[in-house]
């Protein structure tokens, strides 16, 4: 509501510098209450099951009204800027559309290998560069346009006058984003499984690192493929002994008894840490493969 009185100024005075700027601040005002909300609903012990939801789409529904009100303000200096307002809002949504659906798939891994064998030179050679670039990204805290940011460089160039510019810039940034993240996906893809496949020739035992959500769907894609799993690991010490697709999960310190004999497909969100650990067990890098991270 609070970012729906900024539109409404900004459509009801679009001529008007002043209005502009009353509108940045209430859309950072708005951002606030954003990233309180939801601490604040933990806090106080007030959150319900949908809560997110209604925040996931009411953050869409704000970035729509943004785009939506510079567009309508530009559209008085140039007649044609709606098709830029349409431009930003499409790749924005398919933006979104692409990073949700690359999470789900994330964890999804179907184990052919014959075409993808063929290709690994290729496929080493541009996650090289890629990584390249995600290199260059985290050293300079680049980040690939969050909330905060999408807010900032709103409000910046809100106060600039150059409303036009921040369309641009979304433009640009999601072009590049949905590109880069579809290379480095489909490449990350294809390196898993090389050495997935290569794990599984060595005659190595397979042991799976992580008992989460996303290393349940990839034990049962190994299990519906026929691909045998020694038994499962995690540092939570509460899940050892328990049954896990029909393995056991026995602590981290049966992978150092059995470090020259296992290869470890570590599936958990705090993948190089576990990585780390792992290398002190005195496990080779090339027994270890970070499934998603």
């Amino acid at each position: 509501m609070v970012c729906l009185v900024g539109t409404i100024l900004m459509v009801l005075f679009p001529q008007q510098y002043i209005f502009w700027v009353s509108a940045g601040i209430i859309y950072q005002f708005a951002f606030i209450l954003d990233c309180a909300d939801g601490q604040l609903a933990r806090f106080k012990e007030q959150f319900s099951p949908n809560g997110w939801r209604i925040d996931l789409y009411t953050d869409r529904v704000k970035e729509f009204l943004i785009i939506f009100a510079m567009t309508y303000v530009l559209m008085f200096q140039y007649k044609w800027f709606w098709i830029i307002g349409i431009i930003t809002i499409a790749l924005q949504g398919l933006l979104k559309y692409i990073d949700l659906q690359e999470f789900l798939k994330s964890t999804n891994i179907n184990f052919k290998y014959n075409q993808i064998q063929k290709n690994e030179e290729k496929v080493r050679r541009r996650l090289k560069y890629l990584n390249k670039i995600s290199t260059f990204k985290n050293k300079y805290k680049l980040g690939f346009m969050n909330i905060g940011e999408f807010y900032f460089f709103n409000f910046v160039f809100i106060l600039l006058g150059r409303l036009d510019w921040f369309l641009y810039i979304l433009i640009i940034y999601s072009l590049f984003s949905i590109i880069y993240r579809l290379l480095l996906n489909i490449n990350r893809e294809k390196y898993l499984l090389i050495n997935i496949y290569r794990f599984l020739e060595n005659g190595k035992k397979l042991v799976l690192f992580g008992t989460g959500s996303g290393a349940r769907n990839i034990m049962f894609n190994l299990l519906a493929q026929n691909i045998n799993v020694a038994y499962a690991s995690d540092n939570n010490d509460k899940r050892w002994g328990e049954n896990f697709f029909g393995v056991k999960i026995n602590p981290p310190e049966q992978i150092r008894k059995d470090r020259d004999d296992v290869n470890v497909l570590i599936a958990s969100s705090w993948g190089e840490e576990i990585k780390e650990q792992l290398l002190s067990y005195g496990l080779d890098e090339n027994q270890l493969l970070l499934l998603y991270n």
